[in-house]
């Protein structure tokens, strides 16, 4: 009950919904708590930098990079997460992109396809390149390996 615990409790600080049925293409800048059911195609970064949480929901997803204070995922992230603070990957959470944080927890269940990587021992952003680069670079078609894997049907 980690993650619907924790869900509940932060739910009163919640400043910004994108509901299901809700695609933003753009990167995504917030402030306080952000929400996400729907779908979000672009970065989404908290300012001040290194600060606010985010919640992916079940029936959210967010392709590409995500920078925050806090991370709760549910849903699905294809990009890479780069928390200052604490990344929960929930049952259903899908993630492919790698991982920094400083404190991580992840329950039975979730799936990640990327390195996990202290912040301390990494110099974010500079050394976390875009997913989507890295993977042309070995010669990946992002769709074809998300249809493919089925990870997100």
């Amino acid at each position: 009950m980690l993650g619907k615990k924790r869900i509940e409790n932060e739910q009163e600080g919640v400043d910004t919904l994108i509901g299901r049925g809700c695609r933003i293409e753009g990167d995504v800048v917030f402030q306080g708590g952000l929400w996400v059911g729907g779908h979000i195609i672009g970065n989404v970064r908290a300012e001040p930098q290194g600060a606010g949480y985010l919640i992916v929901l079940p029936e959210g997803r967010i392709e590409g990079d995500v920078c925050a204070r806090h991370i709760v995922v549910r849903g699905e992230v294809v990009g890479n997460l780069h928390a200052s603070d604490r990344v929960e990957l929930l049952a259903r959470a899908r993630i492919i992109g790698n991982i920094a944080y400083a404190g991580m927890t992840m329950q039975v269940g979730c799936s990640v396809l990327g390195k996990l990587m202290q912040a301390e021992e990494s110099n974010i952003p500079a050394d976390h390149a875009s997913l989507s680069a890295a993977l042309r670079a070995r010669g990946y078609n992002p769709k074809l390996l998300i249809h493919k894997a089925g990870a997100f049907t």
